[in-house]
């Protein structure tokens, strides 16, 4: 192919270097571009127009030796800065969030190769021996980081296309472990609780299913016991760097305001006089009157059960990780061995579908987009396995 004057679209040469191997050379906007192909001089040909092709209609990526682990440092840095340019705590994604991507894609993806060389077929065997040392669901996480890392280079200029759309993805594991408890064994599982000092934790979980992240966040200005109602507006998050911190919900569906049981009132009225004598440092058989006593403005609801100066600090947050363990180990020694504390939330949804309540009313309540409802939170149980068997019933009756 012969050479072109220097700066047109659509010129370009191929010289073969070695056997198999070829060096192209064209140019955009005169500056000259370089790229080495391995194959037959057909192969060069077809790279070559192609190269020159995305040049005539401004598609043009600029050939650079930037290594996948140097993009990943760079995306990483954009993720914590805010639309100013400047860095902050809270970046587009959560601190937790951002720990997770970070040690995915340094522990398992990051080679010493240009990300503009990368293939699918390299990102499928990336994937398949992953999954020899690795559980499903880390794959799956490594793939979404990859996937996002590399679509932010397409957005920025730095790839023309994103090579994880075109990879095969990890498999998928199997539907989501868990059980919702009938309303027997939400009886018994509350009255063995009944006399610890989770019972209010785990009987706000069953009949609100808020997320252990979003209780342990919840303050008493976030309940309103007149109107019956509890603002999830927070949740707590664990990070390495940060230690325990409050963020915002994990998506503006997850703000919202719901209305809770009579009940769970008692409940909670119960708890915040507690605090209301922890405050005021009288007993709880004293008969006082605890009319004027008024708790910090930011107090929480499932404090840690921790000190500040000698007093009860009722702003500490608790350790989701070591609250989970204690509840479980109690669950077990009631009788419920693969009860998780997420089952809860599980259960509370699928007892609203089983009572006829519209699968968008408890996505909301939840949440959580519809389908994600079905999917994640909604199980079957043996009530409604009974119901389904008398319905068929009624219709092999009638076909009688």
């Amino acid at each position: 192919m012969k050479t072109h004057r220097r700066g047109n679209y659509g010129s370009g040469t191929i010289e073969q270097r070695g056997p198999g191997r070829f060096r192209l050379t064209h140019y955009v906007k005169g500056e000259r571009q370089r790229e080495w192909v391995t194959g037959t001089r057909s192969d060069a040909a077809r790279r070559l127009r192609e190269l020159t092709a995305r040049a005539d209609a401004g598609e043009h990526v600029r050939t650079t030796g930037l290594t996948l682990e140097a993009w990943v440092g760079e995306w990483l840095l954009l993720l914590s800065r805010d639309e100013h340019g400047s860095v902050r705590r809270r970046g587009l994604v959560s601190p937790r969030t951002y720990e997770r991507y970070e040690e995915l894609l340094r522990s398992y993806v990051c080679p010493a190769l240009a990300i503009q060389k990368l293939t699918p077929t390299e990102i499928d065997h990336l994937y398949i021996n992953l999954e020899r040392r690795l559980s499903v669901t880390t794959v799956r996480h490594v793939h979404v980081a990859l996937k996002a890392c590399l679509a932010t280079a397409v957005r920025k200029g730095k790839l023309l296309k994103n090579p994880v759309a075109s990879a095969d993805p990890p498999r998928t594991k199997a539907p989501e472990v868990g059980q919702a408890l009938t309303t027997d064994e939400v009886t018994r599982l509350l009255t063995g609780f009944r006399a610890t000092v989770y019972h209010a934790i785990v009987a706000t979980a069953v009949m609100t299913g808020l997320r252990l992240s979003e209780l342990l966040a919840l303050r008493w200005i976030d309940v309103d016991f007149k109107a019956c109602t509890i603002s999830v507006t927070r949740a707590v998050e664990q990070t390495k760097k940060y230690g325990l911190a409050v963020k915002e919900p994990k998506s503006w569906r997850s703000k919202r305001t719901i209305g809770i049981d009579p009940a769970l009132v008692v409940i909670l009225k119960a708890e915040h006089e507690k605090h209301l004598r922890l405050r005021a440092g009288v007993s709880m058989t004293s008969r006082v009157s605890l009319g004027a006593v008024r708790l910090p403005a930011d107090a929480l609801v499932f404090p840690a059960p921790s000190l500040r100066d000698g007093k009860f600090n009722f702003t500490a947050l608790r350790n989701p990780r070591a609250l989970t363990k204690e509840i479980r180990e109690k669950i077990r020694k009631i009788g419920f061995a693969k009860l998780r504390f997420h089952d809860l939330r599980g259960t509370h949804s699928t007892a609203l579908l089983d009572a006829g309540v519209p699968v968008h009313t408890v996505a909301e309540r939840m949440g959580h987009r519809p389908e994600i409802l079905l999917r994640r939170c909604a199980k079957r149980t043996r009530t409604a396995d009974d119901r389904t068997a008398g319905v068929l019933s009624t219709l092999a009756q009638s076909l009688a």
